[in-house]
């Protein structure tokens, strides 16, 4: 455990606690190891270790081994990096959104505690009316300098159209966020040649009714990152549009940790 740097410096988590009934939501956190072999990694797969989030509020979650997955991150992304995905099986009752301790507890017994930077939970009622993000990028197309202006994008399928005119989005995450991470602009467009490319893979095993009633929509957001350090970021996708609004979450984080020199 002490070749685990749990070094991200931000963490903003989106969860939808409708559609959190039938799927376990889940978070990802990002670090450095110190030269930790992969089998090294694994074996903590494998050991009835357990990992408590806490606050200063003396509020806690606890995660379980099987709520804990370990892996080695992607070396072109974060160098000697590792991410544990830890999947909720309560949140209901965690009322504070900012967690900012980690307690690491072997089977043996052995607790480590560790002072991490803040982790922000966002909640939110979704609506199960055909509305999905379909694709969430997880990380940058490259390298990201400090201070530059980047885009990255979300898409949004509409399998019913439901969404007929007037639409924008907001992305909405904490203000502290914004010391290392700042959306400069959020477009909203039609995607045709996305709904040209599912009617095509679709046509032979979905009804051509069905098919002709879907839309997909892309989210183009403008970002600047401001500080060189790794963070993790999945937001909370407002749609607007007729006079309604939603929310979205993406299903996977996008994590910045990938720099030029």
């Amino acid at each position: 455990m002490k070749k685990l740097d749990f070094n991200q410096a931000i963490g903003v988590y989106t969860i939808d606690l409708e559609h959190s009934k039938d799927i376990n939501p889940s978070i990802l956190l990002v670090g450095e190891t110190n030269k930790l072999k992969k089998d090294e990694l694994n074996e903590l797969n494998d050991q009835n270790t357990s990992i408590t989030l806490l606050n200063g509020k003396k509020e806690s979650i606890k995660f379980n081994a099987e709520n804990i997955k370990w892996q080695i991150y992607d070396p072109k992304l974060l160098e000697e990096g590792f991410s544990v995905r830890l999947i909720f099986s309560n949140i209901l009752d965690l009322k504070e959104s900012l967690l900012d301790n980690l307690a690491i507890e072997h089977e043996d017994n052995k607790k480590i505690k560790k002072n991490i930077s803040p982790i922000y939970l966002q909640f939110y009622s979704g609506k199960q009316n055909g509305l999905s993000i379909m694709e969430s990028p997880f990380a940058p197309k490259n390298k990201i300098e400090i201070g530059k202006k980047y885009s990255y994008a979300y898409k949004i399928l509409d399998s019913n159209k439901i969404i007929t005119n007037d639409i924008r989005s907001e992305i909405i995450y904490p203000d502290e966020a914004r010391e290392f991470i700042e959306i400069i602009s959020v477009n909203i467009s039609r995607d045709e040649y996305s709904e040209d490319q599912i009617k095509e893979e679709f046509k032979d095993s979905v009804d051509e009714k069905k098919l002709e009633n879907i839309a997909v929509y892309e989210v183009l957001c403008t970002y600047i990152i401001k500080k060189r350090e790794h963070i993790v970021f999945q937001p909370e996708i407002k749609l607007f549009f007729d006079q309604k609004e939603q929310s979205l979450a993406p299903f996977e984080p996008i994590v910045f940790s990938n720099f030029k020199e």
